[in-house]
């Protein structure tokens, strides 16, 4: 259906008027005052002297004042582990146990190798001895009782002294 001309002129312009009037009206009228600030009630209490506990919150992380480090003199598989983190420990204490079996073999090792360098050292001074009789008597050549004085002081620099 067709609105003829005149009439919807007539409507547009009844909206203009009614939008006047709501919009003028309130204008005229004054905003809202705002609400009255109600005063701050204070406390009273009497001094006291005494500790107050001062509590902070955050994100951070935390720093021992002293930390040890602890560096192993020898190297084996971790046995057992005899202190907790953070405790105060001295010198001397023992704080962990390392498989012992490599270190016995080796030690079963090197007392085999002293055996065997101390029978060769043995055995080089006897044949000095028998080298140096044989040498007065000019049955063997001055060279070889030089070589073999020269290999009992090889055989003693090699066996360890002991402490």
């Amino acid at each position: 259906m067709r609105v003829p001309y005149k009439s919807g002129l007539a409507v547009v312009a009844l909206g203009a008027a009614a939008f006047a009037v709501v919009h003028f009206r309130s204008a005229d009228q004054p905003a809202s005052a705002p609400a009255p600030i109600s005063p701050v009630p204070v406390v009273t209490a009497l001094v006291q002297q005494g500790d107050e506990p001062i509590v902070l919150t955050g994100i951070g992380t935390v720093q021992a004042l002293n930390t040890a480090s602890i560096q192993s003199q020898v190297t084996g598989v971790l046995e057992e582990v005899d202190f907790t983190e953070g405790q105060t420990i001295k010198r001397g204490d023992i704080l962990a146990k390392i498989d012992p079996r490599l270190y016995e073999a080796a030690l079963a090792q090197a007392q085999g190798q002293l055996a065997k360098d101390t029978a060769l050292h043995a055995q080089a001074e006897s044949d000095l001895a028998r080298y140096q009789k044989l040498g007065t008597e000019n049955s063997i050549a001055p060279q070889q009782v030089a070589d073999q004085q020269f290999l009992v002081a090889q055989d003693a620099a090699a066996r360890p002294t002991r402490g």
